[in-house]
C-alpha cells in the first residue's frame, strides 16, 4: 500500500511456520542414524513389455532417492562421485550378481502385482567392505503401468556370518560317525545328527521332539547323571541303550550343557558305540 507520493505505507508479508517439519526431520535423521538402516522411495514406470520378464532385459525406469543421504553415510559410507549423489553411489554399490537378481524380484513383483516383497543382497562400502543387506520394499500401484514403492535397507552382516557359520559347523557335525544329539533339559529331541541316524537306526524326522531316554530307554537312570550335569555343566560315562531294531548296545556318551543367544539352555550330546560296526567300516 502507498501514500499519494507512491511512498510506501506498509507492506504485506507471508511467514509460515516451518519449525514441526524440521523437527520431523530431524526426529527422521536420528532414528535412521540410530537405527542403522536406509530409507528410500521411488515411482518406478513400466516401459513398453514390461508384462513379460526377460531375462537381462530391464523394462522398469526407476525414479529413486534416498531419505536422508546424510544418515544413510553412517549405514554405508560411500564416496560420491563430484556432481553425483549418495543414491548414484548406493545403487552402483551392489554386487552385480545380486543387482540382477534384485531386478528379477522387482519386475515380478510389478507383473504378478504384489504388495510387498523383500530380498537380501551384497554392497560395497567406500573401504572395500562387503555388507550384507535386508531389503523390505512395500509397493502401491498409482495407475496401470506406474507404481509407488517404499523401502528400508537394514545391515544383516554379523546375522548372515553366523548363519553361514552355523551351515559349517552343522555339515562337519553331519560328517561325524558318532551320534550327536541336541536336546533340551527335559529331553526332547531338537537335533539328530546322521551319525545318530546310523548308530540307532531311527531318521531325524522320526525322533525329533520326542524325549530321548524314552526313545532310547536309557538304562541308567537319568537322573544318575542329570544331577551332575546340572551341577558341573558336563559329563562323561557309558549308556545303556536300545536301537530301533531292538538291539541293547553301550555308548560311550558325553553332554554339555550349552548357553544360547536367547538365553536358554540345551544340552549337546555325543555318543560313541563300543566295538561298534559302524565306526570299523570307517576306519
Amino acid at each position: 500500500m502507498r501514500d499519494p507520493q507512491g511512498l510506501p505505507l506498509y507492506r504485506f508479508g507471508y511467514f509460515q511456520d516451518v519449525s514441526g517439519q524440521k523437527r520431523a526431520e530431524e526426529d527422521i535423521r536420528s532414528v535412521v542414524t540410530h537405527a542403522r538402516c536406509i530409507l528410500w522411495r521411488a515411482i518406478v514406470r513400466g516401459l513398453e513389455g514390461w508384462e513379460t520378464y526377460e531375462p537381462g532385459n530391464r523394462k522398469f525406469d526407476w525414479d529413486i532417492r534416498v531419505q536422508d543421504e546424510l544418515a544413510a553415510q553412517h549405514f554405508q559410507p560411500l564416496i560420491v562421485p563430484p556432481g553425483g549423489t549418495y543414491t548414484q553411489a548406493w545403487i552402483a554399490s551392489r554386487h552385480p550378481e545380486d543387482a540382477a537378481m534384485n531386478d528379477e524380484n522387482a519386475a515380478m513383483a510389478f507383473i504378478k502385482g504384489s504388495s510387498s516383497f523383500s530380498q537380501q543382497f551384497r554392497g560395497f562400502d567406500k573401504f572395500g567392505e562387503t555388507m550384507w543387506i535386508r531389503e523390505e520394499i512395500s509397493v502401491v500401484q498409482l495407475e496401470p503401468g506406474i507404481w509407488q514403492c517404499t523401502g528400508v535397507c537394514m545391515d544383516v552382516t554379523d546375522e548372515r556370518r553366523l548363519t553361514d557359520q552355523l551351515r559349517q559347523q552343522a555339515e562337519l557335525l553331519e560328517l561325524s560317525h558318532d551320534a550327536i544329539i541336541v536336546r533340551t533339559i527335559e529331553g526332547e529331541i531338537l537335533y539328530w545328527n546322521s551319525g545318530a541316524e546310523d548308530v540307532y537306526g531311527w531318521g531325524r524326522e522320526e525322533v525329533t521332539g520326542k524325549n530321548i531316554h524314552e526313545t532310547l530307554a536309557t538304562r541308567t537312570s537319568p537322573a544318575d547323571f542329570e544331577q551332575a550335569l546340572g551341577e558341573r555343566g558336563y559329563w562323561a560315562g557309558r549308556l545303556r541303550h536300545r536301537t530301533k531294531d531292538g538291539r541293547e548296545i553301550t555308548v560311550d556318551s558325553r553332554h554339555l550343557i550349552v548357553h544360547r543367544a536367547d538365553g536358554t539352555k540345551v544340552i549337546l550330546e555325543t555318543n560313541y558305540e563300543i566295538g561298534s560296526a559302524v565306526h570299523a567300516a570307517a576306519l
